[in-house]
C-alpha cells in the first residue's frame, strides 16, 4: 500500500482546497508544502507523546480529523495548537532526543537519521504556522 502524506500551514477555511487543487492538477496555492512521504496521524499522534513526556494516550494524542467522509482514501488533519506548539519551541537537543525514542516505537522501527529531515521540517511549518496565525494540516492519500 502506497501512502501519500503532505504537510501544510493553513487557515481552516483554507484548508479543504488543498484536496481540490490537487485533484484538478494545480499546485496548491499555500506557501509552506512538504510531501512528508508517507507519515500518517498515528506517528504524530505518537511524537506528540513523545514531546510530552507521557505514554500515548490514543484520545488525548490525537490530530483533529477533518476528513469529508468517513472511511475514504483521502484524510485530512489538523495539528491541534498545543502540538504545534510544542514542535515550534524544540530545541536542536530536545529534538535529537525525540528522534531517538520516535524511531524505536513500533509504528516506526527505523534509524533516526530517517526521520531528522522530516522532523526539522515539521519544526519549522510549526513556527511560521504560530508566526502566521495559522495551523498545520496533514493531509494524506492512499
Amino acid at each position: 500500500m502506497n501512502i501519500r502524506a503532505d504537510l501544510f500551514v493553513a487557515t481552516w477555511p483554507d484548508a479543504p482546497r488543498y484536496e481540490a487543487c490537487l485533484r484538478r492538477g494545480e499546485e496548491p496555492p499555500f506557501s509552506d508544502v512538504h510531501v512528508s512521504g508517507h507519515t500518517t496521524g498515528l506517528e504524530f499522534g505518537t511524537l506528540w507523546a513523545i514531546l510530552e513526556q507521557q505514554p500515548r494516550d490514543p484520545e488525548r494524542h490525537m490530530l483533529v480529523d477533518l476528513s469529508p467522509e468517513e472511511g475514504g482514501d483521502t484524510w485530512l488533519n489538523e495539528f491541534p495548537g498545543r502540538l504545534t506548539e510544542l514542535l515550534a519551541a524544540l530545541d536542536d537537543k530536545d529534538a535529537e532526543v525525540a528522534l531517538v525514542r520516535w524511531a524505536a516505537t513500533e509504528e516506526l522501527q527505523c534509524d533516526p537519521g530517517d526521520l531528522r529531515p522530516g522532523l526539522t521540517t515539521l519544526r519549522s511549518l510549526a513556527r511560521s504556522a504560530l508566526r502566521q496565525g495559522k495551523a498545520v494540516f496533514l493531509w494524506g492519500s492512499i
